[in-house]
């Protein structure tokens, strides 16, 4: 089925040249589909991803980004601290959802507090949560309350102190975009793209998953799941139901009404972050983060993020990861080349959306330190009044990743959490340029060959969807990444690929080939060939030499290259 629905989707786009069209302007309107979410989850879609750089040639092993010998995160690139809010209130620099005369100090310890709590008061500051992790302190300025450097020069110098920022779900994918059209959905075909098998009940048994988002509601794919709520942090229990919360929790642990989550037998752990309209707070996001490790979470899902970096929320998850849980984040919907907080702090899982074709979304946010790309277009979930609805963007990826360290941690219950987040990484299907990327991270996930690691004597070289890169000028040549990929249990001692690009016929050999790896070049194609009205046609396939290949059906990839004409 995953292969099947990749072929659609290169067809679909007669290889490239959709991509080809849309830099044209040539591309025809998507219409927008039909929703019940309203402006909280809206569908979307992905487009051939198109990257700058230099050539690809020879061989690239996905290990992954995570070191499997010794179980740490790596750090990742350091994003750029926000600039401070000018104390001077007549020239006030305000960052992307920095809140407003909101900041999050932290002090020496609870005397610093309460002199600072003295200090603030007249000064027309408020308190407005405290957390004794870090004695980290939300202050916000009332009406008429004096300047920030005012009252940093009244109370006891904070130890760390930055602007608190609003949290949010990420936005929803617009759908009028027209590089839209023709994106294979998932529906209910994600878990069987995913490779998880047709039973997978005991999946995630013994393992508790946080979700840090709006509360988790009732539903009826949800009536077998044990839920766990805590109350809003810093105030009372919360039993509101808000679609995304619970959309989100169905995708990792559903077992009735005809859909199932990735591992339906794990514990929910509904951590409440969000209000009533989706919107939250880095100090609210960081307090949950901690309360969700107290509580016991193996595995913190965060479908929600920020642009602003706080010292509180990277404490938060520094102390989430020295406690060997497992934290997910999406990447956001953005289409930026950079991820949101906390995806980008290290140690985190950053996930990305991809289509049915393995491809990522335009909308996806990418950069360094993203991890793997997931199905986030048109996955089904949970819908208002218990129903069914489709579900797109990053947060549906982050919550299908979640899942699968639930399941693997189910499996292998001595297993560290960062263990199971390197496994998944190592054991992705390669999509995008050849090896780890920014697109698209170690590539689409792959939970079938992940849980069946261990299995010995499986031989499966895949033929990878083709790689375009950017034309720079008119006449350049059209270049294309033609490559395979071992994605069986054991090294490949001979690979033979096959290819035919018109009329030339030419044909690569690989010698043992590590699990995980891909080995392939690029080829160039004159811009006169392309122009031709039936284009380029490209024949690619991977012959495992002496071997019989368990999965045959992804040996052959049959595309085309067409540029149109001037």
């Amino acid at each position: 089925m995953r292969y099947f629905l990749m072929l659609i989707g290169v067809a679909a786009l007669i290889a490239f040249d959709l991509w080809i069209l849309k830099q044209a302007g040539e591309a025809p309107p998507v219409p927008a589909p039909s929703t019940p979410w309203g402006g909280l989850i809206a569908a979307s879609g992905g487009v051939v991803a198109v990257r700058s750089g230099g050539a690809v040639v020879g061989s690239s092993e996905t290990t992954g980004r995570l070191g499997l010998a010794t179980g740490v995160l790596p750090a990742k690139a350091a994003a750029p601290a926000p600039v401070a809010e000018r104390a001077d209130r007549k020239a006030v620099v305000q960052l992307p959802d920095a809140i407003a005369g909101e900041y999050i100090f932290g002090f020496h310890d609870r005397n610093d507090i309460e002199a600072f709590e003295r200090a603030a008061r007249p000064l027309g500051w408020e308190v407005a949560g405290r957390l004794d992790f870090a004695n980290a302190v939300r202050v916000r300025r009332s009406g008429g309350g004096s300047s920030l450097e005012e009252l940093l020069s009244a109370i006891p110098t904070p130890v760390e102190q930055s602007p608190n920022f609003y949290v949010r779900n990420p936005a929803p994918p617009p759908t009028d975009r027209e590089d839209l059209s023709g994106r294979p959905g998932f529906g209910r075909a994600v878990l069987e793209w995913l490779g998880v098998p047709a039973d997978n009940r005991e999946w995630g048994s013994g393992v508790m998953v946080a979700i840090l988002d709006t509360p988790v509601g009732p539903h009826p794919a949800l009536e077998e799941t044990i839920i766990n709520r805590l109350g809003e942090p810093g105030g009372g229990a919360d039993d509101r139901t808000f679609l995304h919360g619970t959309a989100v929790a169905c995708l990792i642990a559903a077992s009735g009404r005809g859909i199932r989550g990735v591992a339906p037998s794990a514990t929910i752990l509904s951590v409440p972050v969000l209000d009533e309209s989706g919107r939250g707070d880095a100090f609210t996001l960081a307090e949950g983060i901690i309360r969700a490790v107290q509580a016991g979470a193996r595995v913190v899902n965060m479908s929600v993020g920020t642009h602003g970096d706080t010292w509180l929320l990277r404490r938060a998850v520094e102390y989430a990861v020295r406690n060997g849980v497992a934290l997910v984040a999406a990447a956001g919907n953005d289409g930026e080349e950079r991820l949101l907080y906390p995806a980008a702090y290290a140690g985190v899982m950053a996930v990305g959306a991809a289509d049915a074709a393995g491809r990522r979304l335009p909308f996806s946010n990418r950069g360094q330190g993203l991890s793997m790309v997931a199905p986030g277009w048109r996955v089904l979930t949970a819908g208002s009044q218990g129903e069914l609805a489709e579900m797109s963007g990053t947060s549906a990826s982050c919550a299908l990743t979640s899942g699968a360290i639930a399941a693997l941690l189910s499996r292998n219950p001595s297993m560290d959490a960062s263990e199971a987040a390197a496994i998944l990484e190592r054991y992705c299907d390669d999509t995008c340029r050849m090896g780890p990327d920014e697109e698209t991270g170690c590539g689409t996930i792959n939970i079938g060959r992940a849980m069946n690691r261990d299995l010995a004597g499986v031989y499966d070289a895949a033929v990878c969807v083709p790689y375009l890169w950017p034309r720079r000028a008119p006449e350049d040549d059209v270049v294309v990444t033609l490559y395979a990929q071992n994605r069986g249990t054991e090294v490949i001692p001979h690979l033979l690929m096959k290819i035919m690009i018109g009329a030339r016929e030419e044909s690569l050999d690989y010698y043992d080939v590590k699990v995980g790896a891909s080995v392939g070049r690029d080829f160039h194609i004159a811009v006169s060939e392309a122009r031709r009205p039936d284009g380029v046609p490209i024949v690619v396939e991977a012959v495992i030499d002496g071997q019989s290949d368990v999965q045959p059906s992804d040996n052959v990839l049959r595309t085309a290259v067409r540029l149109r004409p001037e």
